[in-house]
């Protein structure tokens, strides 16, 4: 498995995945579907587990993705 030693290009990817995730954040169809499922929520504790799963369910994504480019790349 071969490391990336260049800094340069390891911010760069950092800084392009963290633009679009922001991006994807902003999006009007995403901000949509957070605002609506909010909305229903009317205790703190109930919005705070729908935020704790949302974040669980986008980060198991791109874990999942990218142990597939790994495991691909080998």
């Amino acid at each position: 498995m071969q490391i990336i030693a260049d800094p340069t290009l390891f911010v760069a990817a950092l800084f392009t995945g963290f633009t679009l995730g922001v991006r994807h954040a902003l999006d009007p169809d995403h901000i949509a579907a957070v605002s609506t499922l909010s909305v229903r929520r009317s205790e703190y504790s109930s919005l705070l587990r729908l935020a704790i799963w949302w974040g669980f369910g986008h980060t198991a994504t791109l874990a999942v993705s990218g142990l597939l480019l790994v495991l691909l790349k080998t």
